[in-house]
């Protein structure tokens, strides 16, 4: 059995048994109003990594990178996907994929969006492919909202783990509650996990949580 490859929070590692396995795609679901992007700055800390942006550019992204990562990542790229053909354009990124490395797409929505369905299918098998044969890992950070985005159902069905990210106001209090309702050839973590999210990820002990 291959070695686990960390997600980047070593409380997270814990609970879902040693963290992931190397060809694993992670889909992170979470209110756009919300703290998630902080999960992935804390899986590129562990490796170097591909970052494709769909909606903001690469300007923005990088600027962002540099205040959070603030030189504690392997390397990173950033690509912006655009608006005129951003499936095509992040397949590209895709097969530029290094040994033992990440790629991050943030976020998959603009891609569940294309109306091309077998496209967008084509994609995740290839983006599986690339992970599987360099021994990499896969992030697609895709928005929770009343509007669900089309071909969620497929993007859900390709995610290895499935790290689910709520937003739970208590008076002045915001807090992020992850559940990981799926893990593929694994348990699932018998509990939620309180995130304490900034710049960096922290996770709360105190198994609170009703």
């Amino acid at each position: 059995m291959s070695e686990r490859l960390s997600t980047g929070v070593p409380e997270i590692d814990r609970e879902i048994g040693g963290g992931i396995d190397p060809g694993s795609i992670v889909l992170v679901l979470a209110p756009p109003a919300s703290q998630s992007e902080a999960l992935l700055h804390a899986t590129m800390r562990e490796r170097r990594t591909r970052y494709v942006t769909t909606r903001r550019n690469e300007n923005a992204v990088s600027e962002t990178l540099g205040k959070v990562l603030d030189g504690g990542a392997p390397g990173y790229s950033v690509k912006y996907a655009g608006l005129d053909e951003p499936l095509a354009n992040v397949r590209e990124a895709i097969a530029l994929v290094e040994e033992e490395a990440g790629i991050v797409v943030d976020t998959v929505d603009p891609l569940e969006r294309t109306g091309d369905p077998d496209s967008y299918v084509t994609f995740l098998n290839e983006l599986k492919d690339a992970l599987i044969s360099t021994g990499s890992v896969g992030v697609l950070h895709a928005a929770t909202s009343a509007e669900r985005s089309p071909l969620r159902d497929v993007t859900e069905s390709f995610g290895d783990l499935v790290l689910d990210v709520a937003v739970q106001r208590n008076g002045s209090q915001v807090e992020h509650v992850l559940s990981v309702p799926k893990f593929r050839a694994h348990d699932l973590p018998g509990e939620t996990i309180k995130l304490e999210l900034s710049s960096e990820v922290q996770v709360d002990t105190s198994r609170d949580i009703a």
